[in-house]
């Protein structure tokens, strides 16, 4: 009788475990920030059909500003603009 609440705990957690490494590689597969990365593409891609401009060259993958600290600590690293890619491009327009 001890071993069969064993066996069963066993095969619960080994259940547990694939479904955490499959969440994880889902999560790898398809990442949260391709989506508004896609729809970026895809907005840029409409914008220029009306304003005849050509769409801006754009990479996907994450997207990261290095900062690098005065007190020779480990650098702070912002992934913001892999989401908000947008932003970083209206910013450089504004300063122009």
């Amino acid at each position: 009788m001890r071993s069969d609440k064993y066996q069963i705990v066993l095969i619960l957690l080994g259940v547990v475990a694939t479904l955490m490494f499959a969440a994880f590689f889902y999560r790898e597969l398809f990442p949260e920030y391709r989506i508004y990365q896609d729809k970026y593409v895809e907005l840029e891609e409409f914008r220029s059909t009306y304003s005849g401009e050509p769409p801006p060259a754009f990479s996907p993958g994450v997207k990261q500003i290095v900062f690098e600290r005065e007190d020779k600590g480990p650098p702070q690293i912002d992934r913001c603009i892999s989401c908000h890619v947008a932003a970083t491009l209206f910013s450089d327009k504004d300063r122009l």
